[in-house]
């Protein structure tokens, strides 16, 4: 009797524990691939996509495309969205707010406009106004896709598909051209984002050719550290970067599995993928833009077939590791060793 109780028991440990590895597994399955991020909203208008975003007087603007009536610009109190501007700022030819950023105190935002050549505004809180137009020098410069500071210098990154893209610096009142025909190779027709980072500028390019390519600038040279896309040359752009807990996070443009958030370690040796394709869905073919706002860092997608999502991470989280397959697998090897070393003692009573 007392060797039947025992056998029975046995028998539930083992479903037991079989069942709580099956567990571990699916959760450590399901944290890997969630990569910490959270989906906050989509854009329900008109206007579908996140293209840009900024942080000035405790709101976070969110600039968006709209092909139809014009551009769209929004601000978030951290509760709900407020429309401050519509139908392109007077010109509907702004089809996008392609870029944001806060120089001396005051908001500035580049446009997308294919007909005229793009446009550079200035907000302080209550009015807009046009600061250039035209694309600067060349209405072939049709998108001011980027902004960052350096050096007490705004400098602003162009898509030219003649020429290739450029660089410009602006220092309040001259512009001045920093960078021609893609960083020598025109089949770069973009710098779709620049970003600032430990004393050093990074830009990333657009390239249908051979994949994306990441320039890093420090103050004397151009130097090219990553090319051929991150080794996948569907990754065509890298079109967002933020800094976020003190690590460099860019995302990519890709059609074929959906845009990818890529993070540096401190060091800018190496980097590694922290998300999942599209956050799942791949019509989110571009991380589009990316802002820091409060503990949070936020991820705007280009959807081609619906709304842009917003996308956040505290960055505590569990995020996607190169081998995290390998990962999996290795924990389910385990678990079935596991099972017949107890099945075999099971048998053995």
């Amino acid at each position: 009797m007392i060797a039947q109780i025992k056998k029975r028991m046995l028998k539930i440990d083992i479903y037991y524990v079989v069942f709580v590895l099956f567990i571990i597994s699916a959760i450590i399955f399901t944290a890997f691939f969630s990569g910490g991020w959270n989906k906050i909203s989509a854009q329900e208008s008109k206007a579908i996509n996140f293209q840009s975003m900024a942080v000035y007087k405790n709101y976070l603007y969110s600039g968006a495309e709209n092909s139809l009536d014009g551009a769209e610009i929004r601000r978030f109190d951290g509760f709900r969205w407020e429309e401050i501007a519509d139908r392109g700022l007077g010109n509907a030819n702004n089809t996008s707010i392609s870029s944001m950023i806060v120089f001396k105190n005051r908001l500035y935002v580049g446009t997308k406009n294919i007909s005229q050549g793009a446009e550079l505004w200035v907000h302080n809180g209550s009015n807009w106004d046009l600061i250039v137009n035209s694309g600067i020098d060349s209405t072939n410069n049709i998108e001011f896709m980027s902004m960052e500071e350096l050096n007490n210098k705004l400098y602003i990154s162009t898509i030219n598909e003649v020429d290739g893209g450029r660089i410009y610096s602006y220092d309040g009142s001259n512009i001045n051209n920093e960078i021609r025909d893609g960083f020598g190779d025109k089949n770069n027709t973009a710098i779709p984002i620049i970003k600032e980072h430990q004393g050093r500028l990074y830009a990333g390019t657009l390239n249908k050719t051979n994949g994306a390519q990441l320039w890093k600038y420090d103050s004397n040279n151009w130097n090219k550290i990553i090319g051929n896309g991150i080794n996948d040359i569907n990754n065509i752009g890298i079109y967002s970067m933020e800094i976020f807990r003190g690590q460099l996070f860019f995302g990519t443009w890709n059609e074929e599995s959906g845009g990818e958030v890529w993070r540096f370690n401190n060091d800018l040796s190496a980097w590694s993928r922290v998300s999942q394709s599209g956050f799942g869905l791949k019509n989110n073919i571009a991380m589009m833009s990316m802002i820091v706002y409060g503990k949070y860092l936020y991820v705007g997608t280009y959807n081609e077939k619906s709304c842009g999502e917003l996308w956040r991470t505290d960055g505590t989280e569990a995020v996607i590791p190169q081998f995290t397959t390998i990962i999996l697998v290795l924990t389910l090897i385990a678990s079935a060793f596991i099972y017949i070393f107890i099945r075999s003692k099971y048998k053995q009573n």
